[in-house]
């Protein structure tokens, strides 16, 4: 428990900095989408390069993790898709990235270093799966169905969105990546030393960011939203990836709790900057701000019953 709250600790302040900077008028909310232009296109992608770059091929495309991961991760975009379009009629942009908070977790700025010190290796070698499954296949399936209008129909969208994911600086990291890693080169000096400098930027960033959209945010006329958003991100998600891992155990057990454990983190940072084009940033800001703190409470309990779940 003390551990993980010396963990999350730094997290819920540098959050807490940028909404007081915001609210001090120090910066203002518009200011905070440069800040998640940054980190979209030169730290986020270092990040993800320098992670998978480090592992063999063969290390990082584990096609056991990916089948659990990928589809218990669908399941929850499924479920929290549901909830938005047809129970809250709410539009298809915004179901869909109500199908993105719950199905994609806090990989980088949360799970890697809280998984890190229970799993070692394991965790290293998930969290490029993870990332890999989030940017290959849960965002352009959310951008696909946020850009499709309701005339247009959303397998058109879903081809565009397609098209458009080559030309993203996220993807194209971890294409380059791979292909670094299958090459087996190593690199340079100065190179590494750029691009570790360049990713040790994109947590602050990223937290800053969410603290500052928060300002001005209406957090009571969501409330019921936020809550769901945050059950269905710490409880969903988890479950929909342990059912996928009792239908499919045969691959390293050390891989299959790093599965659970990155599926328990709470709503990823970037959420909010995806949601900035539609006009959710400040909301997806605040749900992200909720299951983070809540996350507290249900990873540790996912922790201390994981022992029992084991398929």
């Amino acid at each position: 428990m003390l551990q993980i709250l010396s963990l999350t600790t730094p997290i819920y302040l540098i959050i807490a900095l940028g909404f007081a900077c915001v609210r001090a008028g120090v910066f203002n909310r518009e200011q905070m989408g440069v800040l998640g232009q940054f980190l979209l296109r030169i730290s986020l992608p270092c990040l993800i390069f320098r992670a998978i770059s480090q592992y063999r091929l063969d290390e990082v495309l584990n096609p056991g993790y990916l089948a659990v991961y990928v589809s218990g991760s669908l399941l929850a975009w499924l479920g929290g898709f549901a909830y938005a379009r047809w129970y809250c009629r709410h539009g298809r942009s915004r179901s869909a990235l109500y199908g993105q908070a719950m199905a994609a977790s806090n990989s980088v700025f949360v799970g890697y270093p809280i998984a890190q010190p229970l799993l070692g290796p394991a965790a290293d070698i998930a969290l490029p799966l993870c990332l890999l499954t989030e940017v290959a296949v849960i965002i352009p399936l959310t951008m696909a169905l946020a850009d499709a209008s309701e005339e247009v129909r959303w397998q058109q969208s879903l081809l565009q969105s397609l098209r458009s994911l080559f030309k993203s600086p996220v993807f194209l990291a971890i294409l380059a990546g791979l292909a670094w890693s299958a090459s087996g080169w190593t690199v340079l000096a100065p190179v590494q030393k750029t691009l570790t400098l360049l990713s040790s930027a994109a947590a602050p960033v990223a937290l800053f960011m969410i603290g500052g959209m928060l300002v001005g945010q209406p957090l009571r006329a969501a409330g019921q939203d936020l809550g769901v958003l945050a059950a269905g991100k710490l409880l969903l998600h988890p479950l929909a990836v342990l059912l996928m891992l009792w239908l499919w155990p045969g691959f390293d057990p050390r891989l299959q709790v790093a599965a659970l454990v990155f599926a328990c983190m709470p709503i990823p940072v970037l959420l909010p900057a995806l949601a900035q084009r539609y006009g959710l940033a400040g909301f997806c800001s605040a749900a992200l701000v909720v299951a983070t703190v809540l996350s507290f409470v249900s990873l540790n309990t996912w922790l201390a019953i994981m022992p029992f779940l084991k398929p």
